[in-house]
């Protein structure tokens, strides 16, 4: 038994500000990818193809990545290499891309990277201008370099085109900005308002939401005692992990089972599940004698509950739930009036 000072509306606080360090933090994350990434990249696209001359090309140091460029040159060489897909045997599967070199000015070549077999009479090339990966440098530039005996640039135009990941990571940041619009939106509301926390709004499945939350501070305050992620105070079943709060009121508790699931390897988790008349459903995990001292526990508290699990107690709680409550409750009358 220990004594708590307790406030819910700390709680929403804490949540609220989490909420909005969250979202600031995703526009953050979201500016700079725009900056660094889709920005350029989508600006490129619809602008496109931009042209480049072999000076600015020369001027790369390797390090940049311009998108939908377009690269003349005055010669192509094919280097004879390609990527190719192996499945396990080391059988090729198929080629995703051929090497040429272009020469973009006098014995100034850079290396060209296409879906197709490098075509000696194409001289014009659409594409990314990238950084040369480890393993192209290693095993393209190099050895290409010496049997054609030229120098590359250290840059590589990828003409594949494989544009999927950017409607990917598009969409993601979107995704990710509406999420944070929504978040800041949510904040400022709930700032306004605490009762339109989802807390509060939990709390008010049992009625006067303020009132259950006088309640259930009221009770904390007086001592509390608690197993795993379960918080026992004398009217209610507290959740408090810091990133969730909720709470039960023993006279609403209509059911409670432990499951065993077997997982990898022959281990074996171990979870307590309890309902409320409203449907609510909690899942607390821990060790094997945690959950049963909890559910023990709980138990002493909520004699009138079903306790255990059957296939039978399942369907008639998914099917006749508002029937299952009543017998419940009725029990739980029964009791009260004793």
């Amino acid at each position: 038994m220990q004594t708590t000072t307790y406030s819910i509306e700390k709680i929403v606080q804490r949540s609220n500000h989490i909420l909005l360090a969250t979202s600031i933090f995703c526009l953050i994350f979201i500016g700079v990818m725009v900056t660094i990434s889709s920005g350029p990249y989508w600006y490129a696209q619809l602008t496109g193809p931009i042209e480049i001359s072999a000076e600015d090309i020369i001027a790369l140091d390797g390090s940049q990545r311009l998108y939908n460029r377009a690269v003349s040159g005055e010669d192509m060489e094919d280097t004879f290499y390609y990527e190719e897909t192996v499945n396990e045997s080391g059988r090729q599967v198929s080629i995703d891309a051929y090497f040429g070199a272009l020469e973009i000015d006098d014995d100034l070549w850079i290396l060209v990277r296409d879906p197709d077999d490098i075509n000696r009479r194409q001289e014009d090339y659409v594409g990314t201008l990238q950084p040369i990966t480890g393993d192209i440098a290693r095993d393209v530039v190099e050895l290409s370099a010496d049997e054609l005996n030229i120098e590359y640039l250290p840059v590589m135009l990828d003409t594949t085109g494989d544009e999927t990941m950017w409607y990917v990571g598009t969409a993601g940041l979107l995704a990710l900005l509406i999420f944070s619009i929504w978040g800041v939106v949510a904040y400022f509301r709930r700032s306004q308002d605490i009762y339109k926390h989802p807390i509060y709004k939990s709390l008010g499945r049992f009625g006067e939401p303020a009132e259950i939350a006088r309640q259930v501070e009221t009770d904390r305050a007086m001592g509390e005692t608690k197993i795993l992620n379960a918080t026992f105070t004398e009217r209610f079943l507290v959740q408090d992990t810091g990133a969730y709060f909720d709470v039960m009121p023993y006279s609403e508790i209509v059911w409670m089972y432990k499951m065993i699931k077997k997982e990898r390897y022959g281990n074996k988790s171990y979870q307590g599940f309890i309902y409320d008349s409203t449907g609510k459903e909690w899942m607390i995990g821990g060790k094997d004698n945690e959950v049963d001292d909890m559910l023990q526990a709980i138990g002493a508290r909520t004699p009138w509950a079903a306790k255990g699990y059957s296939e039978d107690i399942k369907r008639f709680w998914d099917n006749e739930r508002t029937e299952f409550v009543n017998q419940v409750k009725a029990r739980y009358q029964s009791l009260k009036s004793q």
